[in-house]
């Protein structure tokens, strides 16, 4: 009988809203993502390490970190920016709906 009528409840109120509305449900997804994301970077750095001790002769010296990070910020910087634009604009855009025209 609660089945039933759980079912009820979400098909009447939308899975969405139940979802939304639900602090337990957020903070599953929240750790789920956060387990899986802290996986991968686990993974990354295992294979790091392996290709290291494989071939020491390519390893990481101070001038190819320094050309990585030279080669790559311009583009890390460009997509900073172009995220924080977004958002801002989504932002605005949210509070906009609000007010009266």
């Amino acid at each position: 009988m609660v089945a039933a009528m759980a079912l009820v409840s979400v098909s009447d109120a939308g899975w969405w809203e139940l979802v939304n509305g639900s602090t337990a449900w957020q903070d599953g997804v929240f750790f789920s993502l956060a387990a899986l994301y802290g996986l991968i970077a686990t993974a990354s750095f295992i294979q790091v390490v392996r290709i290291q001790y494989r071939v020491p002769e390519y390893g990481w010296t101070t001038q190819k970190i320094f050309q990585h990070v030279i080669i790559d910020l311009p583009g890390l910087a460009f997509f900073t920016t172009y995220a924080m634009l977004a958002l801002f604009w989504a932002e605005i855009s949210y509070q906009a709906r609000d007010l009266e025209t």
